[in-house]
């Protein structure tokens, strides 16, 4: 696994737990339950790209950057350093599917 797939599981880690930290809240406040359950989907979504980036680059990465937008619109404070870090892991990943389609051809 390289830097962009470590930099995904932590991110996704990182989501997974603001998300908890929202679910903890949403007890005191009913109106960000569904928003807490959103960014656990991104959350595993960004486990998932950063499992499969060493395989699939080009479709991991996009799916880090849509976790990280979806993931910083949910829960904005609670996910903002995670969406930092798959910003940075999928454009990384996806500069990598660049350059190896550049050198399979």
């Amino acid at each position: 696994m390289k830097v962009e797939g470590i930099l995904a599981l932590i991110a996704g880690i990182l989501g997974l737990i603001g998300s908890v930290l929202m679910m903890f809240l949403s007890v005191v406040m009913d109106n960000i339950a569904g928003k807490a359950a959103l960014s656990l989907i991104f959350g595993a979504l960004a486990i998932v790209s950063g499992i499969m980036s060493s395989k699939k680059p080009k479709e991991s990465g996009i799916m880090m950057i849509i976790a990280a937008i979806g993931g910083f619109f949910t829960s904005s404070v609670f996910f903002i350093v995670s969406s930092i870090l798959l910003i940075i892991s999928g454009i990384i990943s996806l500069r990598k599917s660049k350059n190896n389609e550049t050198v399979n051809v």
